[in-house]
């Protein structure tokens, strides 16, 4: 037999049993794992699982599948094997080889017809068994009708190595399964033992690739910072649920980089650390697709983005009254914020940023969120009230400044202190003006209450007794 004619091909069908599916397909799914369990050690009582399962109508469409159940809107078990006819196949395989011949002739015939059904439904390791369990039912019975003197059928040694090989492939244990074509492919030839180690790693490969395309379509579904920060502890996990390299003969990027950076988002999900986090995450995403849009870079930068923007954001909000000295610390750590993302970007290949111009709209983004931090109005240091006491027209000269004050009060943004020195100065000069006109004090308060409110947010007024008793009382009159 030539080395081509052991490999074989794994693959089964994806199925999802949906939320209304679940009463009927989750106990049969359970059921068909702790079936396959006791295959070696208690086949009867596989079979007994096995044959309930195979009977029940509800679970028929999906049968000899690789199927998932889900759970929540959002929320779906791992992939399990759900392969009730070739199980039980096994199981009876497992009883005829101890049994008398006639009946593991019978128990033989039934688990090929098992294996024929589970084949014709795509499971083709199922063929490959059926193969061996073809042989080893013609073996049995050419040795039930052969006279004494004939010597025994010669025994293949690929037909008798490949089921534990095949079984191993099933369970994703790719470097048990080189293991094993060292230490029980010893009978076979050298090109036989080749093949099987090259086929292994193969299915390796493609599995971890069907893996990797599984969790990226998992991942593409974080449209927003809310779809992680609110995602369950079981949901986050399902999310980066990615198979380790325990088993595995080589690795993939995707699914290395999944499990370099989980710490970092689970950092985010569990809101234990700012979204500077993610920063290093999306710098190693940017070297896992070479050309086009890169589906783990895209993810990650927005998630990033978005947690940066919301902190810069809430701290400057929190500090709109704040006194100086606490604005100026917490807008220096946002700096330092702002100054990651900007040093995260500048280490990113321009060409690469050309592919991904998200990046720069979350670049302005972020700057103009930091804008929005307080700031002083250097222009009040101008204004001098007191010019006005030396001009020729007092009253024009107050009117110019009220209007150049004015002129300020729609400005937004702006820091505790210089909304205090404002509205100050908004009512000394809206009393003064009053009072140049013979208005009372009671009179120049009402002109000024527009500022009241205001002033007090602020902190209150800044040197109420600088123009005289009477401006003084005006300003009580506001408390």
């Amino acid at each position: 037999m030539t080395a081509l004619l052991v490999l074989l091909c794994l693959a089964q069908q994806d199925q999802t049993a949906f939320r209304q599916e679940k009463a009927d397909y989750f106990p049969a799914w359970k059921d068909c794992q702790e079936a396959e369990k006791l295959i070696e050690s208690n086949p009867r009582g596989a079979i007994e699982k096995l044959d309930a399962i195979i009977a029940n109508p509800k679970v028929a469409k999906k049968l000899e599948s690789r199927l998932r159940i889900q759970e929540g809107a959002s929320e779906y078990t791992d992939y399990a094997l759900f392969l009730p006819y070739q199980y039980r196949a096994r199981a009876k395989l497992a009883l005829a080889r101890k049994a008398e011949p006639a009946a593991a002739e019978k128990l033989y015939t039934e688990a090929l017809k098992d294996l024929e059904e589970s084949s014709g439904r795509g499971v083709a390791a199922s063929g490959e068994l059926l193969k061996t369990g073809q042989a080893d039912l013609a073996k049995l019975r050419a040795g039930m009708t052969a006279k004494p003197s004939d010597p025994p059928p010669k025994e293949n040694p690929v037909e008798r190595f490949r089921p534990g090989w095949i079984k191993l492939l099933e369970e994703h244990r790719f470097k048990s399964a080189r293991a094993y074509v060292e230490a029980e492919g010893k009978p076979l030839s050298e090109a036989e033992r080749k093949a099987f180690v090259e086929e292994t790693d193969k299915r390796c490969g493609t599995w971890l690739a069907d893996q990797a395309e599984e969790f990226r379509r998992r991942f593409r579904r974080l449209e927003s910072r809310n779809d992680l920060r609110g995602m369950s502890d079981r949901a986050f996990e399902a999310l980066f649920a990615v198979p380790g390299p325990e088993e595995s003969t080589q690795g993939d990027p995707a699914l290395d980089w999944a499990r370099a950076h989980v710490a970092a988002f689970k950092a985010v999900q569990a809101r234990t650390q700012t979204g500077d986090v993610l920063l290093p995450a999306a710098a190693a995403a940017a070297g896992l697709v070479k050309g086009g849009e890169n589906p783990w870079f895209v993810t990650t930068v927005l998630l990033a983005a978005a947690e940066i923007a919301d902190v810069i954001t809430g701290t400057a909000g929190s500090v709109r009254d704040a006194p100086r000295a606490e604005r100026e610390k917490k807008q220096a750590a946002m700096k330092v914020l702002l100054d990651r993302w900007k040093g995260f970007v500048a280490g990113l290949d321009p060409k690469f940023l050309e592919r991904h111009p998200a990046v720069a709209a979350h670049g302005v983004d972020l700057d103009n969120r930091f804008q929005a931090f307080p700031v002083d109005l250097p222009e009040l240091e101008k204004i001098d009230l007191e010019v006005a006491f030396g001009a020729a027209s007092p009253g024009a000269e107050l009117a110019k400044t009220d209007e150049s004050l004015r002129a300020f009060e729609g400005r937004s943004g702006l820091s505790r202190e210089s909304r205090q020195r404002l509205f100050s100065a908004l009512v000394s000069v809206t009393a003064l003006r009053a009072l140049f006109e013979g208005k009372s004090e009671e009179d120049a308060a009402t002109a000024a209450s527009p500022w009241r409110q205001k002033l007090a947010e602020a902190g209150g007024p800044l040197e109420p007794t600088k123009f005289g008793p009477r401006v003084e009382k005006v300003f009580a009159k506001l408390r």
